[in-house]
């Protein structure tokens, strides 16, 4: 407390104001001296506030007011809160002004320091990459979200109120009804354990629509002084396109070891179905050198025998090398397709009297007809090697002779090739349309596993399947559908 006193408004003070009068400066000087020259510095300030109350006027109440004083050899920022009121004298004239004052000047500093603090974590915090957002009771309403977490959030049904502070999380982001994020958010302030999210998949919506996206997030409890969860802090950063580009990799990669897997098998098979037909001209040769030597009539028969033999083996490696440049033809979307209208009918007949008329073994194509014929737009070269394929493995299967069955419905052409030969593993299936696979059952027969791919992509591209059952032992169905409707090969080279 100080006291102005008289006309000269003499100044006393008590104990307890005495440290605000600093260890160099006022003090003992200021006991006993007159106001204005004891407080020159902010004598413009309060001399006002002394004269109201002198004058009778009411006393007068300041809180954490600023005056800047000489203590302590330099003149420092002070802050008060303080009450001026008039002294009174026996016979009831104002007499003085009691000045009952507090410092507040570090309770002011700290306040200060409290609010730099928040701005700078505001600032930190709205800057930073990472989208931000302090949520508020179990309900999550918004006391913060910095600009990186309004972008995410940027087209939700709370784009016409950016500001977003103040409404409930699932108001401004209605579109997370029904996803777990608001359950997990309920879960950590009911619980207090964070929950770290990573590469998880959340259904936002941008530009309109409803899109897939990923983030990593934490969802960590925010706690009063006394310990107890006020609500939730979420951070969360987008990693769509890391997760996509980790699954372009991943297929990559995937498509890297297929690859790597079909070139060592293409190099098994290839080196296999290269080496023995060699081997086998290698051998005729030696033997029809070895007949040259012999007289005419003992040796003629042998070596007609043995050129026969070369012949149907440099037969099967120009099979092997046509499969080969085929399939690179595929590949490269480069496979010339030129569909005309067809009696499918006669090009049946006309593959099974060019390739299968005049066995050896004797045994035929029995071909069957179902159904009111009619013409169909196909390339008939690709039909016709697809139909070559499909009977060929049919006899090289099957003691028995094949049957080929021709279904013409009002939407549909069917043709099956069917045989009851050693059928196919049930296990073989699923990958029997895969480049250069061969059933477990045919490692004794010669082939590619190249055909079937071929006469699928063939087939394909009249806008039809191509589909297998078989059963081991007893026999395999292949079926072709094809549509009776023109197929556009306009994209087709």
């Amino acid at each position: 407390m100080v006291l102005f006193w008289g006309n000269e408004l003499i100044q006393f003070y008590n104990d307890a104001f005495r440290p605000s009068l600093g260890n160099q400066g006022k003090h003992p000087g200021a006991l006993g001296q007159r106001g204005q020259d004891c407080w020159p510095e902010i004598w413009p300030t309060i001399k006002p506030l002394i004269d109201q109350v002198l004058a009778g006027g009411e006393s007068t109440r300041s809180e954490n007011q600023l005056l800047p004083i000489y203590r302590n050899g330099q003149m420092e920022n002070v802050y008060w809160t303080f009450g001026y009121s008039p002294v009174l004298t026996d016979s009831g004239r104002v007499a003085g002004v009691l000045v009952v004052c507090q410092e507040t000047t570090q309770l002011i500093i700290a306040q200060q320091k409290i609010q730099q603090s928040e701005e700078r974590f505001r600032t930190i915090v709205e800057q930073a990459p990472l989208g931000i957002a302090l949520l508020s009771g179990r309900n999550m309403v918004i006391n913060v979200a910095n600009e990186a977490m309004r972008e995410i959030w940027r087209e939700s049904s709370f784009v016409e109120n950016p500001s977003v502070v103040g409404m409930e999380l699932i108001e401004a982001q209605p579109v997370l009804k029904g996803q777990r994020f608001i359950e997990l958010l309920e879960a950590v302030y009911d619980t207090g354990v964070p929950y770290f999210g990573t590469g998880e998949r959340a259904l936002i919506k941008r530009n309109g629509t409803l899109q897939d996206a990923y983030f990593n997030y934490t969802y960590t409890p925010l706690r009063d002084v006394s310990g107890t969860i006020t609500g939730v802090m979420v951070m969360a950063a987008e990693v769509t396109s890391q997760i996509e580009n980790e699954f372009i990799l991943q297929q990559s990669l995937q498509r890297e070891q297929e690859l790597n897997h079909l070139k060592s098998r293409f190099v098994s098979i290839a080196s296999h179905e290269f080496r023995t037909p060699l081997t086998v001209i290698q051998s005729s040769t030696d033997l029809i050198k070895l007949y040259l030597a012999k007289p005419q009539d003992i040796a003629k028969p042998f070596i007609e025998k043995y050129a026969e033999v070369i012949s149907r083996q440099i037969e099967h490696v120009n099979e092997l090398m046509t499969d080969l440049l085929t399939m690179g033809t595929i590949e490269a979307g480069k496979v010339s397709f030129h569909p005309l209208w067809t009696d499918v009918v006669m090009m049946c007949q006309h593959v099974i009297d060019r390739h299968f008329s005049d066995r050896i073994d004797g045994r035929i194509v029995d071909f069957s007809l179902e159904g009111v014929p009619y013409s169909i737009s196909l390339d008939e070269k690709l039909m016709s090697h697809v139909l070559v394929n499909l009977l060929s493995n049919a006899f090289k299967f099957a003691p028995d002779s094949p049957q080929l069955v021709l279904r013409f419905t009002s939407e549909t052409v069917m043709i099956q090739v069917i045989d009851t030969g050693i059928g196919i593993p049930a296990s073989d299936l699923s990958a029997l349309f895969q480049p250069f696979f061969r059933a477990g059952n045919t490692s004794s027969i010669q082939g590619t596993g190249l055909g079937l791919v071929i006469a699928r992509q063939f087939v394909e591209l009249h806008g039809g399947t191509l589909s297998v059952h078989s059963v081991e032992g007893i026999g395999t169905t292949f079926s072709i559908v094809l549509p009776n409707s023109p197929v556009d090969s306009l994209n087709v080279k």
